[in-house]
């Protein structure tokens, strides 16, 4: 009975890992995306390879979501889920 629960800990270990890591490259897109837009960038392929975005035309989706957000707290959040990770 035990040997299957300590069997599932490094699953369910890193499924956690693959979800923080998923979140924390998500916040570094968004952070670089608003971090163009604040200063002006027009240009959709330079704001694609900066961010990693594989294709331009998903900056119209993601100019939407980081749109009503505060560059401090897309830059707290992924200071937190780097801290996460580190630690974790």
């Amino acid at each position: 009975m035990y040997d299957n629960c300590i069997a599932v800990l490094p699953c369910q270990h890193t499924y956690t890992l693959v979800k923080t890591n998923t979140l924390t490259t998500t916040f570094r897109t968004w952070l670089t995306v608003k971090q163009m837009i604040i200063t002006g960038c027009q240009d959709e392929n330079a704001i694609a390879q900066l961010a990693d975005v594989k294709n331009p035309k998903c900056l119209y989706y993601i100019r939407q979501e980081v749109a009503n957000c505060c560059v401090n707290r897309l830059k707290n959040s992924l200071k937190m889920l780097l801290e996460l990770v580190t630690t974790g």
